[in-house]
């Protein structure tokens, strides 16, 4: 059989020998293989879906989830819009209880403007996001009282319940919920009574009542003559049993009887201002009416 030989020289009969020999043999040709390699599983990573970390909410409401969560990844006009329109109905409740009036538009946006300053410090871990927005939004109060006046109160006033009010602010975001008036009396270095004539002072009071808070001693009480005895016995003995309770039961106590300038919230609203169940509160509700009863049984006071 004659040699057949390519245009290169190769020979055709070898080349053809040597594959059929590697094919029965099972093994290579001589010529150097390249390593295999597993192609990628591109099918996985289409249809595999991305998974977020584990997120822990804290005390963060179920429904502010996904709104809260995306704020928190991008703040962005978009995210923070989604969320403050959630965070509406609660901003006007709030509004409402802290100036006991509708809101209007002028304070809305002003409302808006201090939760978005606000939002920053939240830390979901400590409070629930409604008890956030509802302290946070008390320096309304302040804010309506110079704007319906602008002669404002006594400069030693003005300061006054301006330190109250950033030690509030700093409690605030160390406890994550409203302290109670006993904790602030007691970071602010002055007397529960004090504290509270103090708050209470408005620009439209009489230029003798002003004068009076800021001449009145923190060891006195009403002044003689404004209530009946049996009524001042009885604050006597409200704020005896006030000062034995536990920053809490304070709390609950506040609101539940509107206390030291304090809204009188449900149970429910209080429960949840303070991150605990509705049930905790009423427990609460019944001891701190015990004690007041056995308070004033022992005293004698009807």
């Amino acid at each position: 059989m004659p040699e057949s030989k390519d245009i290169w020289g190769n020979d055709w009969g070898s080349v053809v020998s040597r594959k059929r020999q590697s094919n029965l043999l099972g093994g290579q040709t001589t010529a150097p293989s390249t390593p295999s390699v597993a192609p990628k599983r591109l099918s996985a990573t289409l249809t595999e879906p991305v998974e977020r970390k584990t997120w822990d909410a804290g005390k963060l409401e179920t429904d502010f989830h996904q709104s809260f969560r995306d704020w928190s990844d991008n703040q962005t006009p978009e995210t923070t819009g989604n969320l403050l329109k959630q965070l509406k109905p609660d901003i006007d409740d709030s509004i409402k209880k802290h100036l006991r009036q509708p809101s209007s538009p002028a304070t809305r946006a002003r409302a808006r403007s201090i939760v978005m300053a606000s939002l920053p410090r939240y830390d979901r871990h400590k409070a629930p996001l409604r008890s956030f927005i509802f302290t946070s939004l008390q320096g309304l109060k302040r804010v309506d009282a110079e704007r319906t006046n602008p002669l404002g109160v006594p400069e030693a006033i003005r300061l006054t319940q301006q330190d109250l009010h950033d030690t509030r602010a700093s409690l605030e975001s160390e406890l994550g919920r409203e302290p109670s008036m006993g904790e602030l009396a007691n970071r602010a270095g002055l007397s529960i009574k004090r504290i509270h004539r103090v708050m209470s002072a408005s620009v439209g009071m009489p230029e003798s009542q002003l004068q009076q808070i800021l001449s009145t001693d923190d060891d006195e009480g009403s002044a003689p003559g404004v209530l009946p005895a049996v009524q001042q016995s009885s604050i006597i003995l409200r704020d005896m049993v006030y000062n034995d309770l536990n920053p809490t039961d304070q709390k609950v106590m506040e609101w539940s009887l509107g206390l030291y300038g304090s809204p009188q919230l449900g149970t429910n609203e209080i429960a949840r201002n303070l991150g605990i169940s509705a049930a905790a509160v009423s427990q609460r509700r019944s001891k701190i009416q015990q004690q007041l009863e056995t308070v004033t049984d022992r005293e004698g006071i009807l």
